[in-house]
């Protein structure tokens, strides 16, 4: 499992992000930015007790920001990935990502994918 590292291509313009459905504006979490687009995802674990098994749901919001210099973008500084549940950035994520996590749960190795595969979407980021 590896987080996948964007970067945004040359002569990508605001237009372009406007026709991803970015919208003008911050918000509350992102009171600096000057373009947004949010996803939320959900996660589901299936977890074993005593015979029985059950499906929990995670809410995540994976936000994407822009500042005034689009250009200065980065995938670690512009990317946000929020606990729905307590409004507040999922910690995991970002400890996994610079190599500071040694127990990973459950539901991170998930997460990672839908974070993958929703930013491999975009025409204007390029793996790195």
């Amino acid at each position: 499992m590896k987080i996948k590292h964007f970067k945004l291509k040359e002569n990508t313009t605001k237009e372009d992000l406007l026709k991803y459905g970015f919208h003008e504006g911050g918000t509350w979490v992102h009171k600096q930015a000057t373009l947004v687009l949010s996803k939320t995802v959900t996660v589901k674990l299936e977890v074993k007790r005593r015979n029985k098994s059950r499906t929990l749901n995670y809410d995540f919001e994976i936000d994407i920001v822009f500042a005034d210099d689009i250009q200065n973008w980065n995938d670690v500084d512009n990317v946000m990935i929020l606990d729905s549940d307590y409004c507040q950035p999922y910690y995991p994520f970002y400890d996994f990502m610079n190599g500071e996590l040694s127990s990973i749960p459950n539901v991170l190795p998930l997460l990672i994918d839908e974070y993958n595969k929703y930013m491999s979407g975009f025409d204007f980021l390029e793996e790195v």
